[in-house]
Formats: C-alpha cells, sequence, structure tokens
C-alpha cells in the first residue's frame, strides 16, 4: 500500500489473489500476533516491502482480505465485519475506516479478480471472481 491509500482507497495496490478462504476474525488475530512479532509485518507504505499477516494454504503471504457474501444471514455479519479490515489495509489502523474505503476495495479486488482469470484459467478463480462479483452487487443493492 502507498501513503496515498490513507486518504484515497483507490490507492490501494492489490497484487494478487490468493486462493484461501478465511474468516475476517482468524485474519484479525493471525494479524495481531504477527504485528505482536514483528511492527513491519504490515508492510508498510514502501510498495517494495512485502507484508505477511497471515499465510495461505500454499504458505502465501497475505496482507488483506475481503469478506464476501454468502448468503443473506452471512452477509448481515460479514458487512459489518469488513469496515475494521478495509480501515486496516488502507491506513494499518482497523479504526481508520472511511465509507469510500466500501466500495473502492471490493471494485479493486474485483478488477483484480478478472485480471487474473485472465491469467490463469482455472476453475478456482472463476468461482472466486463470480463471489466478489454477486458481494459488489449486494454492496450496492445495500445502498440504494
Amino acid at each position: 500500500r502507498s501513503e496515498a491509500a490513507i486518504a484515497d482507497p483507490t490507492k490501494l495496490i492489490i497484487k494478487d489473489i490468493i486462493p484461501t478462504f478465511m474468516t475476517s476474525e482468524s485474519f484479525l488475530d493471525s494479524a495481531t500476533f504477527n504485528i505482536k512479532r514483528d511492527d513491519q509485518a504490515h508492510g508498510g507504505t514502501d510498495a517494495a516491502t512485502q507484508g505477511s499477516l497471515a499465510q495461505g494454504l500454499g504458505r502465501e503471504k497475505i496482507t488483506g482480505i475481503m469478506p464476501l457474501y454468502l448468503f443473506k444471514e452471512h452477509w448481515d455479519i460479514a458487512r459489518r465485519r469488513a469496515a475494521p479490515i478495509y480501515g486496516f489495509m488502507c491506513t494499518l489502523d482497523i479504526m481508520g475506516y472511511t465509507p469510500s474505503q466500501q466500495f473502492a476495495i471490493p471494485y479493486l479486488v474485483l478488477s483484480r479478480c478478472l485480471e487474473k482469470q485472465d491469467e490463469e484459467d482455472r476453475e478456482i478463480y472463476q468461482r472466486i471472481s463470480s463471489m466478489v462479483r454477486e458481494t459488489c452487487v449486494h454492496i450496492l443493492e445495500n445502498h440504494q
């Protein structure tokens, strides 16, 4: 992430889509643990520095997640859990959430998902793209 992402979430850079699913609580617990061990585990605001807040199934380094729409009751909780995650991804502070992050980050993720799907024509990336697209639709529906 660049420092510009603090004020403008559209400046957040989604480097990759990792086919790993985890709960928001697991991600935040892992992030807290890793930051206590290494205060630069988040990668800071230097684009050249790779953070590692959680690990994917293939031991990939993960620095952010996106809560997904799975079904209505799940979404009622997941959309509330997104705010601290998005705030952390942009500002390195779970209290750094702004409403613009709710629209910018999911669409940045969707854009990267579609690129990844073109790069690697695998079923998992098609499924992830579909889930992210459906989440984006529900974000818009909740704001009408």
